[in-house]
């Protein structure tokens, strides 16, 4: 429901990192409601917000990573989103890294602290990054199969002895055997 009250004017003012305007989808998060809110266009939007204190704004567009600032909109405000280019690059030099063989392939996952993005080698071998210094990890995966054996476990429980003895605390083991498939 929300979303239904934008009655705040917000000026919002989208830019890449060298200050050209861009063109870019916005929507604001508020707890956990996404409202959609509107496009810039020439990178300036001026239209109403939902009221709400730290709420974020998500600004998207095609070949830039996705931009999010905290804003409050329980008042009038203005902000400024800086979207960062996205480059494609070529995972050539994990070639020389990562020597698979047969059957193999290995799940790569670059991340730093504001996104993570993976694929998965050699079946993927581009990937789009923002500029900044990544965490790369990698994982090895085999092609083959895994066989689980049938086995039979012995479980016991101690439980009270029936009878006169079974009062005054004495005990005997059950037990039980379990069969696993």
């Amino acid at each position: 429901e929300l979303c239904q009250y934008k009655v705040q004017d917000y000026s919002i003012r989208t830019i890449d990192l060298n200050g050209n305007r861009l063109d870019a989808d916005l929507s604001f998060k508020c707890s956990n409601t996404v409202c959609p809110i509107g496009k810039s266009e020439n990178g300036n939007f001026d239209g109403q917000f939902p009221q709400c204190v730290n709420g974020f704004l998500i600004a998207k567009a095609e070949g830039y990573a996705d931009a999010k600032v905290q804003i409050s909109t329980n008042e009038f405000g203005s902000a400024d989103v800086i979207l960062k280019p996205k480059h494609e690059l070529d995972v050539v030099v994990l070639k020389n890294l990562i020597r698979l063989e047969e059957g193999e392939s290995a799940l790569l996952v670059f991340s730093n602290d504001q996104r993570t993005e993976s694929i998965l080698y050699p079946e993927q071998d581009k990937i789009s990054l923002t500029e900044g210094s990544y965490k790369v990890t990698s994982y090895l995966f085999k092609e083959g199969s895994i066989v689980l054996e049938a086995q039979s476990v012995e479980k016991c429980v101690k439980v009270p002895k029936s009878g006169l003895f079974g009062l005054f605390g004495a005990e005997r083991d059950e037990c039980a055997t379990i069969s696993q498939p």
